[in-house]
């Protein structure tokens, strides 16, 4: 013998299906900040270890005496682009590659390395600008101290 069903089993009601969509839109709406400034955050860090890594590069072609000799304030496009030994020397210790690693932190698209009169200390900035002096603040400084810009919070 067959069973007789019932014929209102038709799905889900609008009813249901705005809660639902109601529900969603709540959970996306509380979720998306979060990832928001986990992405910014991400951002950051990355710029503060690309500074680490320059310095390492700038550690190494200060120790070269002919890019000790030519050493002096350069952007980091123009090590990518190739020039004086200096630059050569940071371009080969960072990879050699043709694309100029720049920062990923909005508002700045290159760094810039500030080298001591005495070529013994420097700084390492991300800056907004790749042509003349650039605008250098110590919010936005990666090394040998991390600016405000960069602090995760």
């Amino acid at each position: 013998m067959r069973k007789k069903t019932k014929g209102n089993n038709k799905g889900f009601s609008l009813v249901e299906i705005i809660i639902a969509i109601a529900i969603m839109a709540i959970l996306a709406g509380a979720l998306a900040p979060q990832l928001i400034r986990y992405i910014a955050q991400s951002r950051k860090s990355s710029d503060v270890e690309m500074a680490q890594s320059i310095a390492t590069a700038v550690n190494t072609a200060l120790a070269q005496e002919t890019a000790y000799d030519d050493a002096d304030d350069t952007f980091l496009s123009e090590c990518v682009a190739g020039g004086n030994a200096f630059q050569t020397a940071i371009k080969a210790v960072l990879g050699g590659g043709s694309t100029n690693p720049t920062p990923k932190t909005r508002g700045y698209n290159d760094f810039y390395i500030d080298l001591a009169n005495d070529k013994n200390s420097y700084s390492i900035y991300a800056v907004a600008e790749t042509s003349g002096t650039p605008a250098i603040s110590a919010d936005n400084m990666l090394y040998p101290v991390i600016g405000s810009n960069f602090v995760n919070n």
